[in-house]
């Protein structure tokens, strides 16, 4: 997903330093959250069922997912992150980045799982603008409605589970 994204990952990287340069903080603050959002956009996709029994468990893809997310969040979330604390190293800030850094977790775990629920990319389309994407910006906001997206995780996670089970037995 990464190698796709250099461009826009290059433009709103020199646009936080830009806002570092000049004193402002919102314009990082929102090139974070557009970089988180496009995160989660790798997994539109609606793979081939029997891309699940490349893993041996249902518990290992989940673990591949959540890691790989963890991984892409860390690696490439950084530099801004960064780039925002030296402008301003309060406890606001900071808590806007913990507040982000687990909405951008639950996000791609959100769609990699919902990837395998629908069957066409039209429904994927539509789940994605109604309920992931809404829900990572509001959590932005108000981190209370994390629980609301780990539940919403939970279900669905539940749901594939049941779903292909029959794959893995």
């Amino acid at each position: 997903m990464f190698r796709k994204q250099v461009p826009l990952y290059a433009v709103l990287l020199f646009l936080s330093f830009m806002g570092v340069l000049h004193g402002n903080i919102n314009l990082c603050k929102v090139c974070l959250i557009l970089w988180g959002a496009i995160q989660g956009t790798a997994y539109m996709v609606t793979p081939p069922k029997h891309e699940l029994s490349v893993y041996n468990s249902f518990g290992m893809y989940q673990l591949i997912l959540v890691k790989s997310g963890l991984s892409n969040i860390f690696i490439t979330m950084f530099p801004f992150i960064v780039l925002m604390l030296v402008l301003r190293h309060d406890t606001e800030a900071i808590l806007f980045c913990l507040a982000l850094f687990s909405s951008t977790l639950l996000y791609p775990w959100n769609m990699g799982m919902a990837r395998f629920s629908f069957e066409t990319q039209t429904v994927m389309g539509i789940y994605w603008l109604l309920f992931p994407l809404p829900l990572f910006l509001v959590s932005i906001i108000t981190p209370v409605v994390l629980i609301l997206y780990l539940a919403l995780n939970m279900g669905l996670t539940l749901s594939v589970k049941k779903k292909y089970k029959h794959i893995w037995n």
